[in-house]
């Protein structure tokens, strides 16, 4: 349909029509053409069948993802890639990162999102069909939220942090001190554990009881006293620090404390224990990337593989990111014919959101980046703008 100067410049923000004659006409809310209507209703209770102004003052309906509430005098400048038809090359790596998971309302970063096969010395592309001529203003893109739920951290936020009402979203770093015998990354270690080596150098945990081999309990005295080991001895950094906890010094053979000036000593009852499934390393605070199952608790190898994104010898190297691209639109499928109306340079760190401003009319919306080891990671993208008539 094509309409007169006046309709158009409605759907900019100053007037609109719902119908091409400009006279009123039968529409509802799941169809954008029916007769002469063109527009659907986004009002939360109806609106006028020929400006499209919501009516007995209702206001525009709420769009997907959450936040992205339709506008505009007849609330129709929004969101207008929700469910639209993508593709991307090369093909997915699997079901679960097709194309149109870029554009299916859900940003949820661990899963929903576009990812292509890794084939070195492509030009790796995604494209979006509008299905008409839409007039764009903005694109959003999701490139992952690596934010977790408040006591939770890590990969899919997976691991919950022990006696820590919070802590960091990513590290599991606890912002005081912990409680009920845990130390380490998110509180998860127990006092009772040490998990590095044989004799639990790195352990620094909060047990404080040394045992004697004839029998009975001994409380330990604060290291502060014993000045003939220096600061360096200590993993926490100082003999302060360290307090009257059990600590591998110098010539122990796993965690001990002295009970009685600098003569009588004990073992602590601190055993030498594993990492929980999905961490790995001295502190445990490493954290598996596997495909399946769990890795080495000593070197974060995975057996089967790294998961989707991730890579190196433990599956550390984090490759969710979107690599610098081109924005381009147009009125052809070929993307050759398309007009670039944005670029971003240098890569996207995974949990980045990219807004790009992008005014365009078209029909086809590509994103593409040149190069080998570019990856394009699309959570959601979300494109801002309205019918173009």
């Amino acid at each position: 349909h094509r309409v007169d100067s006046t309709t158009r410049r409605l759907l900019e923000g100053r007037v609109f029509s719902f119908s091409a004659a400009g006279t009123p006409c039968r529409f509802d809310n799941s169809s954008t053409t029916r007769g002469t209507c063109i527009f659907p209703c986004r009002c939360t209770d109806g609106c006028d069948q020929v400006t499209g102004q919501c009516l007995d003052g209702g206001q525009c309906s709420d769009g997907h993802p959450s936040g992205y509430k339709w506008s505009g005098p007849a609330c129709q400048i929004g969101n207008i890639a929700l469910y639209k038809n993508a593709s991307q090359s090369p093909s997915a790596r699997s079901d679960k990162f097709l194309a149109s998971k870029a554009v299916d309302g859900n940003i949820d970063p661990w899963s929903g999102c576009a990812l292509q096969d890794d084939i070195p010395g492509d030009i790796i592309w995604w494209n979006l069909d509008f299905g008409g001529s839409y007039k764009l203003s903005r694109v959003i893109i999701y490139n992952g939220n690596t934010e977790c739920n408040a006591s939770y951290f890590g990969w899919r936020c997976r691991f919950r942090c022990h006696k820590c009402p919070t802590c960091d979203s990513i590290t599991g770093k606890c912002p005081s001190t912990c409680q009920d015998n845990r130390w380490g990354v998110g509180c998860m270690l127990s006092s009772d554990c040490y998990y590095d080596d044989d004799k639990g150098n790195n352990y620094m945990g909060r047990e404080s009881r040394g045992y004697h081999s004839h029998g009975g309990t001994r409380t330990c005295i604060p290291w502060i006293h014993q000045t003939h080991y220096p600061d360096s001895s200590f993993p926490d950094g100082s003999r302060s620090a360290a307090n009257n906890y059990c600590r591998t010094v110098d010539v122990g053979s796993r965690p001990w404390c002295y009970y009685n000036s600098n003569s009588n000593w004990a073992y602590c009852r601190v055993n030498h224990c594993q990492c929980e499934d999905g961490h790995f390393g001295v502190f445990c605070d490493g954290t598996c990337h596997c495909s399946s199952g769990s890795c080495d608790k000593t070197t974060g190898h995975c057996p089967g593989g790294c998961a989707t994104g991730w890579s190196g010898d433990s599956c550390q190297i984090d490759e969710r990111r979107l690599s610098a691209f081109t924005l381009s639109v147009g009125n052809s499928s070929d993307m050759n014919d398309h007009t670039q109306c944005a670029s971003h340079n240098g890569a996207v760190a995974a949990g980045a959101t990219v807004n790009e401003s992008c005014t365009a009319t078209g029909r086809y919306l590509s994103i593409r980046v040149n190069g080998e080891d570019d990856t394009i990671t699309l959570c959601e993208m979300v494109v801002i703008g309205h019918r173009y008539i």
